[in-house]
């Protein structure tokens, strides 16, 4: 409301100040001519025309500081979450919409409540692009009396969840 009221008052201030001859009657009452309501049109922020970034370290300044985003306008996402389930060698490959520059990889395994050992699962280097990755995770195996030794085994059929986030600029 205040801001409607800011506006309203611009647009007598600049009908004010007009020279008398720029000035139409209706009649008798003064009222604006085209030129006077261009430049009271000029004053007033229009919509954007573009989504303003999703984020950013000068949210509030721009060059276009006389535009304004709509009440109902949606930040594109800017992370991906994506589940898959490993094959036979413990890979799985996963697609998402094209993001703006190669992700950060962070894949979670899904274990039941009887596990008795984490299934680590990795990203596979060279495979994270814009819009996808492979991911590989392994078993932990062991041998009588000697406890766990290194993974290096592929696990087949582990449930995968992986979140792809954009790298911090």
């Amino acid at each position: 409301m205040k801001k409607l009221v800011a506006y309203i008052a611009a647009f007598f201030v600049i009908a004010l100040a007009l020279p008398a001859a720029a000035q139409t009657t209706i009649n008798g009452h003064p009222i604006m001519n085209e030129v006077t309501l261009a430049q009271v049109q000029a004053i007033i922020p229009q919509p954007a025309n573009v989504v303003p970034p999703s984020e950013s370290s000068t949210a509030s300044t721009g060059a276009q500081w006389m535009r304004y985003a709509l009440e109902d306008h949606v930040h594109s996402r800017i992370t991906r979450a994506v589940q898959c389930t490993t094959v036979t060698g413990g890979t799985c490959t996963v697609t998402w919409a094209a993001m703006p520059s190669v992700p950060i990889v962070l894949p979670f395994s899904l274990v039941a409540s009887s596990a008795t050992q984490p299934i680590p699962c990795h990203p596979v280097v060279g495979t994270i692009t814009m819009t996808g990755a492979t991911i590989k995770c392994f078993q932990p195996q062991s041998i009588l009396g000697l406890g766990l030794l290194p993974f290096t085994t592929g696990a087949a059929g582990v449930s995968v969840q992986i979140f792809a986030i954009p790298q911090s600029s």
